[in-house]
């Protein structure tokens, strides 16, 4: 019989559309490595009505976004609305992991 020796790394792709309050759909890959708790996220995308906002990927502290045409003020809204879905993805992970 087999059994799980430990967790050593999860990927999953995760999404806020359960979120009332969002303001953009948000979606991406999260890697999440139990030994050290390190967190990254993958393909992270950010949309309007289908129409796409960002692009982002972060690994460990390093967060990198690419707008797609968007005003200086609409980046703030999106810059916001991603480290909302960060903080919301590192809660669910180290809960639901």
């Amino acid at each position: 019989m087999v059994q799980l020796e430990k967790r050593i790394r999860a990927t999953v792709r995760m999404n806020n559309k359960n979120n009332v309050n969002r303001v953009f759909d948000i979606s991406a890959e999260v890697e999440y490595h139990f030994e050290n708790e390190n967190l990254n996220i993958h393909s992270g995308a950010v949309l309007d009505e289908d129409s796409a906002l960002a692009t982002f990927s972060k690994y460990g502290s390093e967060l990198n976004v690419q707008y797609i045409n968007l005003t200086e003020e609409q980046q703030m809204a999106v810059l916001s609305a991603i480290n909302d879905f960060i903080n919301e993805v590192k809660e669910s992970v180290t809960t639901n992991f």
